[in-house]
């Protein structure tokens, strides 16, 4: 059911990243009307016979002809402009002040630093000693202008496929609601990219929980998707008897306040200035942003993850990677990060009481730290790109490696990966990973080769960054 579950979501999400639920796109057709004036004068000399003599009128021999012409043409021009002022995949925010005590999530810094044992868990045991005692969470963000108020700036109307307010780990204290409807105006501390606003916010949840949400925050980005936000806010809602988060027969009621620090990808903003401005001529901050990246692996363990003596030994999978391009080497140093990288490099089979019992080599990072140098061989084709990355939670990982990418289109992209990568292990005492993986072992390191497809990964090529857009203008 899990599984299911996460692969309607991915189609939603793929969906409105193609702009399939809100519109992201807004077309202007124009056609300039060409109209062409000539007038040709043409002058013919007839030949009369016989002498003519001087002082006598006689008719002109000369005759001119006088022909206008009039030729208009039409051209048809396609403009493309963003209808958005924010779209974006994913927010978290871990919370503060919102669980008793006993009952935190422990959530993080921005609530998706949680325990690998608590992410596919049914319930989540409250601990004690937490800073992070809850999270609040968006799947799908999309706002637009507001047209109302006589169209003062600023203000916009927006809402999510889905937003959840885990306040504590109990279900009575989680406050959810599919497209809740927000009101927000921004004030722009700085206008040029990464933005800093400050914004406030009003909105309401319908279902399955019902509440009003007032929040301020502090926001810094959007560059190449990726966005931080400290919130103060007030939530204060319901869960009706007998509904998904309260299976009593009397309504639970929430009022809490709260503060959270937050981050967002794949969440782009637009100022409304922006919104005048083609898509082709708007600015870009990275090499490459992306929704996923999945690549097939060919390691040194000594068998597959998938069966035995499949060719392909593993997988690794990144939720959401960005690369965001640096002044430092004429900007091809970057720094990148990702959501998830999740690693699965094969399994090997070690002895366990006189057994031999068949374990699987995991490697998981949360928001890595990515440093890569990037360059194009055949610019709008193929691109090289070195680095090094660093995972430091749920578990200590390090990867050295170079991809070399293929643009096959403008969302799908194909790469050759080549690396090393070590891992420090996972704390095997909870069923997380045999429940979803079979039996982890702890530390490994391993080469690899493999081959990477890159869905919804955009490359930008050096003439398409703001950087030497300015240099060239």
């Amino acid at each position: 059911m899990h599984y299911l579950r996460l692969f309607v979501f991915l189609c939603l999400v793929c969906s409105l990243y193609e702009g399939c639920i809100f519109p992201i796109t807004r077309s202007v057709d124009e056609v300039h009307t060409r109209t062409e004036l000539d007038t040709t004068y043409s002058s013919i000399r007839h030949r009369v016979p016989g002498h003519m003599d001087n002082g006598v009128v006689f008719p002109s021999p000369y005759e001119t002809d006088v022909r206008r012409n009039l030729v208009q043409s039409d051209t048809t021009y396609h403009y493309e402009y963003p209808a958005f002022i924010r779209l974006g995949l994913f927010e978290s925010v871990g919370l503060l002040a919102t669980a008793r005590s006993g009952k935190g999530i422990g959530s993080g810094i921005f609530g998706v630093y949680y325990n690998p044992a608590d992410l596919l868990a049914s319930t989540i045991a409250g601990k004690q000693s937490v800073v992070f005692g809850g999270g609040l969470y968006r799947f799908g963000i999309v706002e637009y202008k507001l047209r109302w108020l006589r169209d003062s700036p600023r203000w916009t109307l927006g809402t999510s496929v889905t937003e959840t307010f885990n306040l504590e780990a109990t279900n009575d204290h989680t406050l959810m609601s599919y497209f809740p409807l927000y009101l927000r105006k921004r004030w722009y501390l700085r206008e040029e990219i990464p933005y800093v606003a400050i914004t406030a916010a009003g909105g309401i949840g319908l279902y399955p929980s019902q509440y009003v949400n007032l929040s301020g925050s502090v926001d810094v980005g959007s560059i190449g998707g990726l966005n931080v936000r400290a919130y103060l806010g007030l939530i204060s809602g319901v869960n009706a008897a007998h509904n998904t988060f309260n299976n009593t027969t009397s309504s639970v009621g929430i009022t809490t306040p709260y503060v959270g620090l937050g981050i967002s990808l794949l969440d782009f903003l637009n100022r409304e200035a922006e919104l005048k401005q083609e898509w082709k001529n708007h600015e870009h901050s990275s090499w490459d942003i992306g929704l996923m990246r999945l690549t097939l692996l060919r390691t040194n363990q000594d068998s597959s993850y998938f069966a035995h003596n499949f060719p392909i030994q593993g997988f690794q999978f990144l939720g959401a990677p960005v690369s965001i391009a640096l002044p430092v080497l004429d900007y091809h140093l970057y720094a990148g990060t990702e959501l998830f990288n999740l690693v699965v490099v094969g399994g090997t089979n070690v002895k366990v009481l006189n057994k031999n019992v068949r374990t699987t080599a995991i490697g998981l990072g949360i928001l890595p730290l990515r440093i890569g140098y990037w360059y194009a061989l055949a610019n709008d084709e193929i691109t090289l790109e070195p680095y090094v990355e660093y995972s430091y939670y749920p578990n200590s990982m390090a990867q050295l490696g170079v991809r070399l990418n293929l643009y096959a289109m403008r969302s799908l992209n194909i790469s050759a990966h080549a690396g090393y990568i070590t891992s420090s292990g996972f704390d095997t005492s909870s069923n997380f990973f045999e429940n979803n993986f079979g039996s982890s072992i702890g530390a490994f390191s391993t080469p690899y080769f493999g081959l990477t497809i890159g869905l919804f990964d955009r490359i930008f090529f050096e003439d398409e960054l703001r950087y030497h857009r300015s240099v060239q203008q």
